[in-house]
């Protein structure tokens, strides 16, 4: 998925931001001339920084989100993604995952996996290649991933990210090379687009190697269990392919054709859709509906019939559609009447980040995400939540029972943050609500490419996103490291509701 894009600060939009682009993206940028941009470097290895901050989620934070949820009627909570966690055979007390199931055993979990999850070079960080059990190696023998094993038995189900839609409607796998095998019969050896699509578009031989989508077709956990299967397609950055089915009949058949292809070859259980557009207008809302009432009834005809998810942004004022920007009225409503709609999911994280800077140091930094909202912060933080965002989508006629939240298992950070303009606990700076100014930097994290511009101002296609996987924090970023780490409280009973971690030396080679 592609890295954070611009956005107005003062209005942001709760994107479902993957922190880097699939390494097969990077790929293509550095073979055609059209999208190779220089990039400016990150600080030199071994270098030191100042003032460091990153907010990220603890098993505390989950459980307070999870809890509101079950209190609202809410039972599906979305996680992007899944190699971001710990391994919680190995650590029980400080995963995600496990924070979440404890909390409530009988609610929905899903968890998005990322195709370019398995590529661990050209990271500005270390970072553990990450597959499908089930893959087979350039070696030629089947990998295992035992870390996936132990997080799939804690969910319901799982979302492969992504396939895309090709300008004829059609969807597409994003990158052969992670997601199929060449013997594969469904793709002819390349013949149907569906499969060459993303290497044919630039003149290519269609190229394939690991086949983590067979894996995923064909997963089943090593207690026997099958969660349901979903295709995601879209993601940020992809608005463009929707909106390029909008109104347009063949398209839109060809779209609805496909998708039930691959579900049906594969004995996929449904799709999950992503439509990201952060300035979505209501007539774009509306060709949405269409473009989902049509693939409803894709769905509902098949045997047996397959399911459909939606996630969305989170933002209230673009869930009610305000200033013609979001859902037009009764949209939202008469997605969560589609029959094999399962739950129409909020990305409610991404509340803070770089995109919080505002030139002459107005910005301020804030909770990658937060339950309840934070009423004793500054102007320059937004003052949104999950509780705020989840009670906008049922107002706008949603059941709550059809209604989702998002967990992330990353963190964002910055550095060069004014600390001493922010909160300060027993005399120390945590780097809460400080100010960004206009020098401050975006490290490159565990999710970023080694190549991305760490300056915060313009933010573009090449910007780092400061994002680091849960499981690094907790391996660096923690009071052992010398770190001065929150977990501050919010709410009516003052429950956790959002954890940071500070230094004023930070080591960019971490």
């Amino acid at each position: 998925m592609p890295r954070t894009p611009s956005r107005a600060p003062t209005k942001p939009s709760f994107r479902f931001l993957p922190p880097v682009l699939p390494p097969f993206v990077h790929r293509l940028r550095r073979r055609l001339p059209l999208l190779a941009a220089a990039a400016l470097l990150p600080a030199a290895p071994g270098a030191q920084a100042e003032n460091f901050y990153i907010s990220y989620s603890s098993p505390a934070d989950v459980r307070t989100q999870t809890l509101l949820q079950q209190g609202m009627g809410s039972n599906t909570t979305i996680v992007w993604e899944m190699s971001g966690d710990i391994d919680p055979a190995q650590a029980a007390d400080t995963s995600l995952l496990r924070a979440l199931r404890d909390a409530a055993p009988g609610a929905y979990r899903a968890a998005y996996w990322t195709d370019w999850g398995i590529y661990d070079r050209d990271r500005a960080r270390s970072y553990d290649a990450y597959f499908v059990p089930g893959a087979i190696g350039q070696d030629g023998r089947v990998i295992s991933n035992p870390d996936f094993d132990h997080k799939a038995e804690l969910l319901e189900a799982i979302h492969y990210a992504f396939l895309e839609i090709a300008p004829d409607g059609g969807v597409y796998f994003n990158d052969p090379w992670s997601d199929l095998r060449p013997e594969d019969p469904y793709c002819q050896h390349g013949d149907n687009p569906v499969c060459s699509y993303a290497n044919t578009q630039y003149g290519w031989h269609f190229s394939a190697q690991y086949g983590n989508f067979e894996a995923f077709a064909a997963y089943r956990t090593p207690g026997g269990r099958t969660p349901a299967r979903f295709i995601a397609i879209g993601g940020h950055g992809h608005d463009d392919s929707f909106e390029g089915v909008f109104g347009d009949a063949a398209k839109l058949q060809r779209l609805v054709d496909t998708v039930g292809s691959v579900l049906e070859h594969y004995g996929i259980d449904g799709v999950d859709l992503d439509y990201e557009n952060p300035a979505m207008s209501h007539a774009q809302s509306q060709g949405y509906l269409e473009l989902l009432r049509a693939l409803d009834a894709r769905l509902g005809s098949m045997v047996p019939p397959r399911s459909i998810s939606v996630t969305t942004l989170a933002g209230p004022a673009y869930l009610r559609g305000e200033s013609g920007v979001g859902y037009a009225p009764g949209v939202l409503r008469d997605i969560a009447a589609l029959p094999r709609l399962r739950s129409l999911n909020l990305m409610t994280y991404d509340f803070y980040g770089a995109f919080n800077h505002i030139p002459g140091g107005r910005g301020r930094t804030a909770l990658l995400a937060n339950t309840f909202t934070l009423d004793d912060a500054p102007a320059g933080v937004p003052r949104f939540s999950v509780q705020e965002s989840l009670q906008t989508l049922i107002d706008q006629g949603v059941p709550a029972a059809k209604t989702g939240a998002g967990v992330a298992t990353y963190g964002r950070g910055l550095l060069d943050i004014d600390a001493a303009s922010g909160r300060s606990d027993a005399g120390r700076p945590t780097g809460l609500y400080a100010a960004i100014p206009d020098h401050a930097l975006i490290p490159g994290g565990d999710l970023d490419s080694n190549d991305c511009d760490d300056a915060v101002s313009p933010l573009g296609p090449e910007s780092c996103s400061g994002s680091f996987t849960y499981h690094y924090i907790l391996g660096h970023f923690g009071a052992a490291q010398g770190y001065k780490v929150m977990d501050w409280p919010g709410g009516p009973q003052r429950a956790p509701n959002g954890s940071s971690a500070y230094t004023d030396d930070f080591s960019v080679a971490h």
